[in-house]
């Protein structure tokens, strides 16, 4: 463990800062490391002790938040939702699902009405219940940053957006800021300063002047829904298709190369829908996989070749203990993310915890 725990309780969630060790999360997302510094996008999905501010769309507690990971220490470096009150509702984050940074200033994606353990696809009761009451005026899918610091806190209160419609339903629509519209963007990704995403199982851009471009994936070879991005070390955007039956495609943006692999081995019952993440390590590429709302994820190391090697067993582990001493023997807790840090490391991220493989090769 590099921090938090391998064990998940939802019933009782906790969110504090301090020592690697003694911190605590709701739900943690996604995970951005560079050479300074860690850090973790925290939802607070799924939930059952949050307390809800007006119209029940808005945390009192186990708010949404970026938290920053430096040396032993973690501390919060955005709350999400901290200035909405009766008389005010701005425009915000209300779930982060990336995070990227420009000029030192943390950019964090949005989404709603969607929940990440379900492929981030739109739930149509919620985005019902937040089109009838309102609550696009304040929840916004799209891109947000955080300008002015406070006493170590990007205390902006609620962000400021770059790009996504405010007062509109999900949608996806090409344009420049507050002209473009979003569904459930999600796996932010950085190429020489331009933001890479996926949208709706779309591959979409964002410029530094904030243009928002839906890419044209079959002229790219690209036929399949998306599932999951990475940059590799050397800013080359890499992405994952499922072709169906645990059958995918690894595509690398830069020169369309593709790999194709399946997943033989796997032992559940086959089922349409799937959750995946990946990240390049090399010339290689480690994939985390579990069927939509399973307790449990598999991790994979596949070549550029497509040969695939399972790293993770298969066996349920009965503490927390058997997996971190056994992992070639147990699957792991669902695996929200992963990355292959620029310090060699490889990190896991679990919903309340994240994980450490140093010195990965």
């Amino acid at each position: 463990m590099l921090t938090g725990k391998a064990s998940i309780d939802f019933d009782l969630c906790a969110q504090s800062d301090g020592t690697l060790a003694t911190t605590q999360y709701s739900h943690l997302s996604r995970i951005h490391v560079s050479a300074q510094s860690i850090h973790l996008a925290e939802t607070g999905e799924n939930c059952k002790n949050i307390r809800y501010n007006t119209y029940d769309f808005t945390p009192k507690n186990l708010r949404p938040s970026i938290r920053k990971i430096a040396g032993n220490s973690v501390k919060t470096l955005v709350y999400m939702h901290d200035y909405f009150t009766m008389m005010s509702y701005p425009v915000m984050v209300r779930y982060p699902s990336g995070i990227q940074f420009r000029n030192g200033l943390p950019f964090v994606l949005s989404f709603a009405a969607a929940s990440s353990d379900q492929d981030f696809q739109l739930d149509s009761s919620l985005v019902e219940q937040y089109t009838k009451q309102g609550a696009w005026n304040f929840f916004v899918p799209g891109l947000f940053t955080y300008r002015f610091p406070y006493e170590g806190v990007f205390a902006a209160e609620y962000g400021s957006p770059e790009a996504g419609t405010p007062g509109k339903p999900p949608a996806l629509v090409d344009g420049k800021g507050q002209q473009a519209g979003f569904v459930a963007p999600h796996d932010l990704e950085d190429s020489g300063g331009l933001f890479y995403l996926i949208d709706d199982g779309r591959i979409r851009t964002i410029d530094a002047e904030n243009n928002v471009k839906t890419l044209d994936l079959p002229s790219a070879g690209i036929t399949n829904r998306v599932k999951a991005l990475d940059a590799d070390h050397g800013g080359r955007i890499h992405a994952l298709t499922n072709r169906g039956f645990y059958s995918y495609t690894w595509h690398r943006l830069a020169d369309g190369k593709k790999v194709d692999f399946g997943l033989v081995d796997y032992t559940f019952p086959v089922v349409p829908k799937t959750i995946e993440t990946f990240t390049v390590v090399g010339d290689d590429i480690v994939l985390a996989m579990r069927d939509w709302m399973a307790t449990e994820s598999i991790l994979y190391r596949v070549t550029s070749s497509g040969v695939v090697t399972r790293l993770t067993g298969t066996a349920t582990a009965a503490t927390p203990g058997d997996f971190l001493n056994e992992p070639s023997k147990y699957r792991l807790p669902t695996v929200q993310h992963l990355k292959y840090g620029v310090d060699g490391h490889l990190y896991i991220v679990l919903p309340q915890g994240v994980l450490i493989a140093r010195d990965f090769k």
